[in-house]
């Protein structure tokens, strides 16, 4: 889909040192972080976007890479985006979908993350996301997820004061075929009924 970047945001802070990959919230001066998990402490549901460190020009790329991802999901809400003065760094507006659930915030990060494995030209969406470090192995909860089974009903993301110690991927890990169909199921809390032409499924 066509990307309909907001106005360009502003960034006056000096001396930004992050590496591809990071995240930081809108404040003053700008502090990146570098570990997911810690990031996700302070990415709380009401927090209306973020600043997202990217290759030189690779903005696009993550965009199209997210939009395409709510795409297949089928949302009727997209996340907006703004480019900086900055050519490395993105603003993010997470749409309710990602926002109002803290594994799936969780998921969004790896997500962007995948963006930047990203190219527009080569629409190469399906290596994008199954190369990127966190998806390789989590494949197949983000297969279920990504096939529609979005709610999460798995235990909470605990967290001390300075870091979340339980995300999307130290959570489906581990995990065989049963528990991720137990934890990820249909946004109403419904399940599909086997067929003949899907017996057994993952996403059955």
């Amino acid at each position: 889909m066509e990307i309909g970047f907001q106005v360009k945001r502003l960034i006056t802070s000096f001396n930004i040192e992050a590496k591809d990959g990071s995240f930081a919230l809108d404040a003053a001066p700008l502090q990146f972080e570098t570990c997911r998990e810690r990031f996700a402490k302070s990415f709380s549901s009401v927090v209306e976007g973020f600043y997202y460190k990217h290759k030189p020009d690779g903005g696009r790329n993550v965009a199209a890479f997210l939009l395409r991802t709510e795409e297949v999901l089928r949302e009727k809400t997209y996340s907006t985006f703004a480019e900086t003065n900055r050519e490395s760094i993105l603003w993010v507006e997470p749409s309710n979908f990602w926002r109002r659930c803290s594994m799936r915030r969780s998921l969004l990060t790896i997500l962007l993350r995948c963006g930047i494995l990203y190219d527009v030209e080569r629409d190469n969406y399906e290596e994008a996301l199954f190369n990127q470090e966190y998806v390789i192995p989590t494949r197949r909860a983000v297969m279920r997820f990504l096939y529609g089974f979005t709610r999460y009903r798995g235990p909470e993301l605990a967290s001390d004061s300075t870091i979340q110690v339980r995300g999307w991927k130290s959570v489906f890990e581990s995990k065989g075929e049963s528990d991720i169909k137990e934890m990820l199921v249909w946004p109403d809390g419904s399940a599909f009924t086997p067929t003949t032409e899907m017996p057994n499924a993952l996403w059955i």
